[in-house]
């Protein structure tokens, strides 16, 4: 495929991401059209999160007596696929911020939204909001799988859902950290589950390093909202956030952060007397990671028969 490397006029010349390659179709994207598509698709986003829990849990019921589908194969392609998808974004948006960090420092990081001027960042910003719709996919694996669905993970997938449209048509400064985090710890989260689903075992340090650099994501949004809101409220200065954009993400990671807190604790503090064995049979999860679906070692024995 050709690429092109050039000068981008939209960066800062201090920064030396303005010398990058740039895929045909990424130099042709347009920043304009995808803000007011999330604008357009917004009304639609929210029917979609109120009818994605209402199949959550009617799918639950409805295969309350039936027995789960294998579904590995496809389970492998999905989560190989959102792995590659979220390492290529990481690679692409964080490239923008760590440059951002080195030579403008951490306040224009998070309160300077310049980056949607960037060709690679928009497009992956773009791809980003997009992704969120696709994977709650995850959901329906795990409700045709029968595997433990816990609270976190349907309220994690609609509130990022709704929050992400919410804050993209505002061009929110603070969206360059939130994606970013983001993109990383699926990277990481999704090449684990691929593993996992292809039959790996073992992995129970990985599934507990995934966890707590999760609850470090919800932490340094936690700190990059309060940092967004101090300069605002208390210094009066610039920052490309909305107040009211603020608020709903401090409620939200604050949210995120005690419930992840409350999974690590309950998977991995309370359950090592139980000197558990890693549970999938050829390949297969079986249990719940927080966002989307996941593994521990605990045995789910006597819950429901493995395929």
């Amino acid at each position: 495929m050709d690429v092109t490397w050039r000068r981008n006029a939209t960066v800062d010349p201090a920064l030396w991401f303005e010398t990058i390659w740039f895929f045909p179709w990424e130099t042709h994207f347009s920043y304009e059209w995808s803000v007011e598509w999330s604008k357009k698709a917004w009304p639609y986003v929210q029917v979609l999160a109120a009818v994605y829990v209402l199949l959550t849990f009617v799918g639950r019921r409805a295969m309350k007596n039936r027995q789960g589908f294998n579904l590995r194969y496809p389970l492998i392609a999905w989560n190989g696929f959102l792995a590659l998808f979220s390492i290529v974004g990481c690679c692409r948006a964080g490239h923008e911020l760590f440059n951002v960090l080195h030579v403008k420092g951490f306040h224009y990081s998070v309160c300077d939204n310049s980056g949607y001027g960037n060709e690679a960042v928009s497009v992956y910003g773009w791809l980003f909001l997009v992704s969120k719709i696709f994977e709650l996919g995850d959901t329906a694996f795990l409700v045709l799988r029968k595997s433990h669905l816990v609270h976190l993970h349907w309220y994690h997938h609609t509130t990022v859902l709704m929050y992400v449209f919410y804050s993209y048509r505002d061009s929110t400064s603070t969206a360059r950290w939130f994606a970013d985090m983001n993109y990383l710890v699926h990277a990481f989260m999704y090449t684990y589950f691929t593993f996992i689903a292809i039959g790996y075992r073992g992995l129970r340090r990985i599934a507990l390093g995934i966890t707590v650099l999760q609850i470090l994501q919800m932490f340094m949004g936690i700190f990059v909202n309060l940092y967004a809101f101090y300069v605002v409220m208390a210094k009066g200065a610039s920052c490309d956030v909305p107040i009211h954009n603020l608020v709903w993400a401090n409620i939200m990671y604050a949210s995120y952060f005690c419930l992840f807190i409350q999974f690590f604790v309950s998977s991995y503090i309370k359950k090592t007397h139980k000197k558990p064995r890693l549970v999938p049979a050829k390949g297969i999860q079986d249990e719940k990671f927080p966002a989307c679906p996941t593994i521990t070692e605990e045995t789910m024995e006597g819950k429901r028969k493995l395929a």
